[in-house]
């Protein structure tokens, strides 16, 4: 009988448990989604790790030591430039082993790797962009010598997980790829030019300095290896991201549930005491009227957890793939998941039972002469307000005697507001990124890399209009300790311009300009002095930090050309940035990859791409929040109001004055969550950039109009909601209402 009344119960106060249902299926769908994305990615890579054998520590230098230290295995590796039969714009990096022991191919189709095979094992991803297969041909020119191999597999390897060239944003499989040949079939002498290490010494890149004895190289552990760290960043950022959403949706699901039950409960005063009366036993109506809440809650974080977990890595992992380069990518649920629904369940429960006990610690007589309840105490407003209207002075007494409810309603707005913010924020923070960089901070048109010899050099600066750049190494010290870094020097602002913010652009003179991300993370300002060297000379240098700059990619250190001369430090350039050459110049086999403007845009439109899927989910969940929260608050001020508005309306107050009485107070809650809500969403977009990887650096870009239209937006859909909910006092039965009142 009780199980009927429940259900009765529940269906008669849908609204309010449809409200717990739905964010407690979001905050799970959420949770779960997200946790079975990353932990799948976490999953894949480790296993793709551990298969291959990836490599400890990746040395670069132009000399190796015949010997190292104990416990360290090392696979010298010589890698070199190629472009893709007569594509000028396709380039190829072609890595010639010995062995294949560390950082392991991993074979997709076709033949293992040997030393005896004539023939390439070709990157999965750019055969299937240019559609070869196992047993096709092909030609590439390496070192001005055209080349045709057989492709004996299709692989991919750990250290192309991030497979993008040149400071992109994104990898691009048509124009750049790699492959792998054997020493035996190679036109070209074997002079490696890196070493992978592997070894489980805790001292490994102290070992490894001390073996390379003061020669220049540049050592990558595998912490701060791109191919590495740039998804354990993603890992880590969408780990927080869906924390910080889950526990929102899961907290306003557990303080509408107090709502709800308060309600159903003030419903029922008389039922309980009757209950109470016929015989029935306290404990068996605490778990009756603890059921409600938990059984909602319970199927909704089940069903929740449930979508999650098969749809969510759906969603996501197509932009994932497009950005990095696992052997794939299969959604995998972490424990905490299971055990979620019963947590939800768990924590409504024991609330539940906590409003419970309000009301059924008294006995039958006492409830049902309604002495256990508090009287209601006339208000007395401040001299400030006691010449408002009548329908102002009832509306502050109203929000004074429920503040339960009115806190919802304002919480129900900050939340819509801050999601709507942190949605339009992302999408103006990465289109104005894309404008900024390319219309104010990249103004060249293509950038060639390579070995070049100054006749190269000179050539390319006459047909570019161009200007030279060198990318290097550098060793910095800091808190007694050496680290390594990019050097970017420059020889002209023309084409790359220096930002310390979206509008100021500086000159260097005297010193070094240092990013935002390499400055926060070695504690780093402007004015200190910074002792650096490049990597490839032994003499420290000291330099004055002149400026903190803004760069979206290139984290390091930046300095002039003429700076560099004057210190007597060694300059040669491997870059040149200006307009698109004549095709004939780009034929020579100095030139390692070409960078096209419009290439660049398009990577960065790919990553747009996934940041107007969260753009979208962002909305969805602001709709959604918005719409119960209000909805059901807006019901539960109606039904808590419905005696009081009866009596108004026997007193001869029209519908129009009663619906003008409840939007009014929805204006009320709803411009105080607005003006709450733009510090919230606020710091929602500075949390979720500040979750980006380190290797990027995006300016926070939050125009007013944008705050005035997610604000709007809340506030129309507020009226809305309310509008709707207004209409139902129309319908009162003002006979039934105050019968049961009196």
């Amino acid at each position: 009988m009780l199980t009927r009344k429940m259900l009765r119960d529940v269906w008669k106060s849908k609204t309010s448990f449809l409200a717990i249902f739905l964010l407690m299926l979001m905050g799970c769908y959420i949770f779960s989604g997200i946790s079975s994305e990353y932990q799948g990615m976490q999953k894949s890579l480790d296993t793709f790790m551990k298969e291959c054998d990836m490599a400890e520590a990746t040395v670069m230098a132009e000399s190796f030591p015949k010997q190292y230290s104990q416990d360290i295995q090392a696979q010298e590796v010589m890698s070199l430039s190629a472009y893709f039969q007569d594509h000028d714009d396709t380039s190829l990096d072609v890595h010639i082993i010995k062995e294949n022991k560390i950082s392991k191919i991993k074979i997709i189709e076709g033949k293992p790797f040997d030393t005896t095979s004539d023939g390439v094992w070709l990157d999965e991803r750019f055969a299937k962009a240019h559609h070869l297969q196992v047993n096709d041909t092909i030609t590439f020119t390496m070192q001005s010598k055209p080349i045709t191999k057989k492709i004996l597999a299709l692989v991919l390897t750990p250290e192309n997980i991030y497979q993008v060239k040149d400071n992109a944003m994104v990898a691009d499989h048509i124009h750049n790829g790699f492959l792998y040949m054997n020493t035996s079939h190679v036109p070209f002498p074997f002079t490696p030019t890196k070493v992978l290490v592997k070894s489980n010494r805790e001292d490994l890149k102290d070992a490894l300095l001390k073996d390379f004895d003061g020669k220049s190289a540049y050592i990558t552990m595998r912490k701060d290896n791109p191919n590495y760290s740039m998804l354990q960043d993603e890992i880590h950022q969408h780990k927080e991201l869906g924390m910080i959403f889950s526990i929102t949706f899961l907290s306003i699901a557990l303080l509408v549930s107090i709502t709800t039950i308060h309600r159903l409960l003030n419903q029922q005063t008389s039922i309980i005491a009757i209950l109470k009366a016929l015989g029935f036993h306290k404990t068996r109506l605490y778990l009756h009227y603890a059921a409600h809440g938990t059984l909602i809650s319970f199927c909704g974080a089940m069903i929740g957890c449930i979508l999650g977990t098969l749809t969510f890595s759906s969603i996501t992992y197509p932009f994932m793939n497009e950005i990095y380069t696992l052997p794939k990518l299969t959604a995998s649920s972490i424990m905490f998941t299971y055990a979620l629904p019963c947590l939800c369940a768990g924590l409504s429960f024991v609330i539940a039972l906590c409003i419970t006990h309000q009301h059924l610690r008294y006995p039958a007589a006492m409830i049902l002469s309604n002495r256990h309840t508090k009287r209601m105490h006339a208000i007395h407003l401040p001299k400030i307000f006691q010449r408002a209207s009548f329908i102002t002075q009832w509306n502050i007494k109203d929000i004074t005697r429920n503040p339960l409810r009115s806190i919802m309603s304002i919480f129900g707005v900050i939340g819509c507001t801050a999601l709507l913010i942190g949605a339009f924020g992302m999408y103006t923070t990465m289109t104005h990124l894309t404008t900024w960089t390319f219309e104010k901070l990249q103004t060249y048109d293509c950038k060639i890399n390579g070995n070049f010899d100054q006749d190269t050099i000179n050539t390319l600066q006459q047909a570019m209009d161009g200007d030279e750049v060198m990318h290097t190494y550098m060793d910095i010290k800091t808190n007694g300790k050496t680290d390594q870094l990019l050097l970017t020097a420059l020889s002209n602002t023309r084409y790359q311009r220096l930002a310390t913010d979206t509008d100021t652009f500086i000159h260097l003179t005297n010193g070094v300009a240092i990013s935002k991300n390499i400055a926060d993370q070695y504690h780093l300002k402007q004015g200190d002095v910074l002792i650096w060297k490049p990597s490839s000379i032994s003499t420290w240098q000291t330099n004055r930090i002149e400026a903190i700059l803004r760069t979206p990619m290139e984290q390091g250190v930046t300095i002039m050309k003429s700076q560099m001369l004057k210190q007597h430090l060694p300059y040669h350039a491997n870059a040149i940035i200006g307009q698109v050459p004549a095709k004939a110049y780009l034929q020579s086999s100095q030139i390692t990859s070409i960078q096209y403007r419009e290439d660049m845009e398009k990577n960065l439109d790919t990553m747009m791409d996934a940041t107007m899927m969260m753009i979208s989910v962002f909305m969805i969940a602001a709709v959604l929040l918005g719409s119960v929260i209000l909805y059901n608050l807006g019901t539960l001020s109606y039904m808590e109001r419905y005696h009081e508005l009866a009596t108004l309306k026997v007193l001869g107050f029209q519908s129009t004055a009663l619906r003008k009485i409840m939007l009014q107070q929805n204006f009320w809650l709803t411009f105080m969550g607005i003006c709450l809500g733009i510090f919230e969403g606020y710091w929602l977009l500075s949390f979720m950039l500040g979750t980006v990887q380190n290797s990027m650096d995006v300016i926070l870009y939050l125009p007013v109009y944008v705050v005035i239209l997610a604000c709007g937006g809340t506030l129309l859909l507020s009226i809305l909601i309310i509008f709707i909910v207004s209409k139902k006092v129309t319908c009162i039965d003002m006979v039934s209402a105050l019968k049961s009142e009196y």
